[in-house]
């Protein structure tokens, strides 16, 4: 098993290692209209923005895992609207009957425009990190935020960010064993920092 930087060639098993974990670390490839709607949002523009902020943890060049993340949350997010999301909207139709909640969010984040929230501005970076279960509580979670958080040292970022569902409770107490914070909550979502 190595921890290394992400590349292109490594988007097929991203998205199926997103779309095999996108429910609170659960498979929701039953829950989505298309397999690859989860990872078109959450995994693959992360690699065509930037791919000295991703990371991958391979078990005989298969990735198991993954950390991507960008060290400025703002330009990355005026990318996405800007670029990216166009690119994927004539993909799914706004009007299609969603098969479920994921399914229906996923449709509202790729036709809007990804919002910033005003309490993160101090947070630049962000991250998402996904591995499969079997590779889950053996440390690679850890090494790989590690690569990250190196990789924002070395960018002079002082704090990073992510948001969590208030129901994934294995990812929550995951970053506090990291040592990050709550920054708010509200129903749905836990938005935690961390000081690097």
């Amino acid at each position: 098993m190595i921890i290394r930087n992400a590349t292109l060639a490594d988007l097929p098993y991203i998205y199926d290692l997103c779309a095999k974990t996108a429910f609170d670390g659960k498979d929701s490839r039953s829950l989505i209209s298309d397999d690859n709607k989860v990872g078109h949002y959450f995994a693959a523009p992360y690699l065509h923005y930037d791919l000295a902020g991703c990371f991958v943890v391979c078990d005989n060049h298969l990735v198991k895992g993954y950390i991507l993340g960008v060290v400025d949350t703002k330009h990355y997010t005026q990318w996405l609207n800007n670029n990216w999301i166009k690119q994927i909207q004539p993909l799914y139709d706004i009007n299609a009957t969603p098969v479920s909640g994921l399914d229906a969010y996923l449709n509202t984040v790729i036709h809007n425009a990804t919002q910033l929230d005003e309490r993160l501005d101090q947070y630049q970076a962000h991250f998402h990190i996904d591995l499969l279960p079997d590779f889950q509580n053996l440390g690679w979670g850890k090494q790989l935020f590690q690569a990250f958080r190196d990789y924002c040292k070395h960018n002079n970022v002082e704090k990073l960010h992510l948001k969590v569902s208030c129901t994934n409770l294995n990812a929550l107490s995951f970053y506090e064993h990291l040592g990050f914070y709550e920054i708010f909550k509200t129903e749905s979502i836990v938005a935690v920092g961390f000081d690097i």
